[in-house]
């Protein structure tokens, strides 16, 4: 899957590059994440669920049921979104306090918790989530950029 850190503080998110597939690595330089004009989305879940959930954003209801999350910065709000598979409703919530989201959230909660960076809380979850790994990117809200 993905590990997704957001750490409120120094207002950054840090994403994972793994991607796997019936539990087998394909990938440890996967670009999980997708910018509309000055918006960027980190994505979760299944890849080719993507294009239909950000087209739920667009007013587009999908046809079957998503498989993934998004944690987006919009006009410099970081936000978590999904799209309700009972009414195919898209939802944002505003982050007030750090986060993470995806198959190493907990280990990755707990080193947030601990003080941890959102980029040293994605490497922590690598460590014992086998879904997570490869390179970890880092956005910074403030800047508007990777760093």
């Amino acid at each position: 899957m993905t590990t997704i850190a957001y750490d409120h503080k120094a207002r950054q998110i840090a994403i994972d590059s793994r991607s796997t597939s019936g539990g087998i690595i394909k990938s440890d330089s996967r670009k999980k994440w997708i910018t509309q004009g000055k918006d960027i989305w980190f994505f979760a879940g299944a890849h080719c669920d993507i294009h239909e959930f950000l087209c739920a954003f667009d007013g587009i209801k999908p046809e079957r049921d998503l498989d993934c999350i998004a944690m987006a910065v919009i006009d410099g709000v970081a936000y978590w979104c999904g799209v309700d598979n009972g009414d195919k409703t898209t939802w944002r919530q505003a982050l007030e306090d750090s986060d993470a989201v995806g198959s190493g959230q907990q280990f990755a909660l707990s080193a947030l918790d601990f003080g941890k960076s959102a980029k040293d809380a994605v490497k922590y979850a690598a460590t014992r989530d086998i879904y997570t790994g490869g390179k970890v990117h880092v956005y910074d809200i403030k800047s508007g950029k990777f760093i």
